[in-house]
């Protein structure tokens, strides 16, 4: 079931809200809904609790500042 589930959301459009509109502001663009999915991820789990340095993407944005 996880595998069809992946599957059905590699095929999903992205979506559109606060959360993908900021990460496309930082040079970040979900393809699909697994990408928008794992961006809202990323932000609930590192971002809101400044983890910045732990996950990949930050790391890198604070790496450009």
């Amino acid at each position: 079931i996880k595998e069809q589930v992946l599957e059905h959301l590699s095929h999903c459009k992205s979506e559109t809200n606060n959360i993908t509109r900021a990460w496309e502001k930082l040079g970040v663009k979900p393809q699909n809904a697994m990408d928008s999915q794992a961006l809202y991820f990323l932000k609930t789990e590192f971002c809101n609790n400044s983890y910045c340095l732990y996950c990949p993407i930050g790391n890198q944005v604070m790496r450009k500042t």
